[in-house]
C-alpha cells in the first residue's frame, strides 16, 4: 500500500473514531440529566400537583425527597415540611416487594389539618414511587 493510500485510511478512521467519541460525549451528558416528578401540596385547593423537574446527578429516591423537603418558589405551592427534614435511610423490602422510607420525626412537627397532612404523606409517597418505580412505599419514621 502506498503511503498516500495509507494516509487517507489512517485519516478516515480518525475521523471515525472522532465522530464515535463525540457521540459518546452527546449521549453521557444526556444520560447525566435526568427528570423526577415531584409532587407539592397545593394547601390553597386541597390537592397534589406534579412538577417535572430536571436534575444533573442520577436520580434516586434520597435526591428527589431532598428536592422535595427544600420546597420550591412556584407561586401557590408552599414548603410546608420541617426544616431540618431529612431522610434517614431507604431500602427495599423484596419480600413485601415495597420500597421502605425512613424518614426524621420532625416530620410530625406540623398539624396543618388532617386534609392538608394527608397530602403531605402523599406527597412523600407519590414522589419516592415515581423516584424508585415501586407502587408499594412504606414510610418509618427515625427507624420506627
Amino acid at each position: 500500500m502506498s503511503d498516500k493510500k495509507l494516509y487517507m485510511v489512517l485519516g478516515a478512521v480518525v475521523a471515525v473514531l472522532a465522530l464515535v467519541a463525540l457521540a459518546l460525549r452527546l449521549f453521557a451528558g444526556a444520560a447525566a440529566e435526568k427528570t423526577v416528578t415531584l409532587y407539592y401540596v397545593n394547601p390553597n385547593v386541597f390537592k397534589l400537583e406534579q412538577r417535572r423537574v430536571v436534575i444533573k446527578d442520577e436520580v434516586d429516591v434520597r435526591a428527589a425527597l431532598e428536592l422535595l423537603f427544600k420546597g420550591t418558589e412556584e407561586p401557590g405551592l408552599e414548603n410546608l415540611f420541617p426544616d431540618g427534614m431529612t431522610v434517614l435511610d431507604v431500602s427495599i423490602d423484596e419480600e413485601e416487594e415495597e420500597l421502605v422510607v425512613d424518614l426524621s420525626s420532625n416530620f410530625f412537627s406540623v398539624n396543618y389539618g388532617i386534609d392538608v397532612n394527608y397530602l403531605l404523606v402523599m406527597s412523600v409517597v407519590y414522589t419516592a414511587s415515581d423516584a424508585s418505580g415501586m407502587e408499594r412505599v412504606r414510610l418509618l419514621f427515625d427507624g420506627q
